[in-house]
Formats: C-alpha cells, structure tokens, sequence
C-alpha cells in the first residue's frame, strides 16, 4: 500500500516539476522574442535585430564559400572531406569573430561593422585553416618555418640580452656611483 502513495508522490512531483519548467520555458522563449524583435536603424529603415543576426551567418556562409573558390596559388583541388572541414571552421570564424571577438572590442558594435566583421573572419579562417593544413602536410615547409623561428627567437634573445644588459650597467651607476651634480 505505501508503494502506491509513494508513486502517486512521485508522479505529481513529476507532474508538478514539468508545468514549472514549461513556464520557465516559455518565459525565457517570451524575453528571447522580446529581445530579437527590437528594431535597430539600418539604411533610414527600423528593422528587428533578428535579421541582422541572420545576415550575419549567412555571410559567414558566403565568405567561406567564396574564400574556398578564389585560388590564388593554383593549387590543386581539394577532397571533399577538406572542403567540408575547410567550409565548417570557415563559417565558425565568421561567428566568432562577429558574435564574440568584435564584441569584446566594442560594448556596441554597429550593424555594418558586424556584418564586415563575419563576411572578413569567415573568409579569413577558411584561408588559415587551408594554410595550415598546407603546413602539416608538407614535411619542407614545416622544417623551414622551424628554422626561421628558431633564427627569430635567437635574433630575439641577443636584442633582449643587449638591452637588459645595458639597462643594468646604467642601474649598476646610478646604484653605486651616484648621480653626479
């Protein structure tokens, strides 16, 4: 018998903790509504942000399809599964760069520069991501470009050791010398 009060308990718990999270839902759907149909001035027209939004994605769509079919270095065509991959990460920096990194920059980006910043980052991750994979492809050029780092970091270190050496010397006179008057 108290296994029957017990699963009476715990499907009106269960009743009970569904309706609340469907309000909860339909609260939070109602601000996000709220939210996306705020109009924002664009070309002497009020439209709602929702488009803009819109917009954005589907340029980050277009600059990495473009970047793909604009081949500079006439290099030979890529298997279906490097373009996929190539178009995906392409796309994803476009929403990166337009919905995270410019508003990291800007508290209130304009339209106009969002919309830029998704077409320009999405066209721009989809070239990097092939140059990378140029790179591990290709055993040469990873061994020269290891070369010229390590030829940059040593030029690096002997400036570094010059200035801090001289930064030193002229510590070491003002400690010890004194200043002359």
């Amino acid at each position: 018998m108290n296994h029957r009060i017990e699963a009476v308990r715990v499907a009106s718990t269960s009743i009970i903790g569904g309706g609340a999270n469907y309000i909860a839902v339909a609260s939070a759907a109602s601000g996000l509504a709220q939210q996306l149909n705020q109009t924002h001035s664009f070309l002497y027209l009020d439209l709602p942000i929702w488009l803009f939004f819109a917009a954005a994605m589907t340029l980050a769509m277009i600059g990495s399809l473009v970047s793909l079919f604009i081949d500079l270095m006439a290099t030979p065509p890529l298997s279906p599964a490097r373009l996929a991959v190539n178009l995906i990460l392409g796309f994803l920096c476009g929403v990166v760069g337009a919905f995270v990194v410019l508003p990291s920059f800007t508290a209130n980006p304009p339209m106009p520069l969002l919309l830029l910043t998704a077409l320009c980052m999405s066209f721009l991750g989809t070239v990097i991501v092939r140059n990378i994979g140029e790179l591990l492809r290709s055993a040469e050029l990873w061994q020269s470009i290891k070369t010229l780092l390590k030829e940059l970091i040593i030029e690096l270190l002997e400036f570094f050791k010059d200035v801090v050496l001289e930064r030193l010397k002229l510590l070491a006179a003002v400690f010890f010398g004194g200043r002359n008057k």
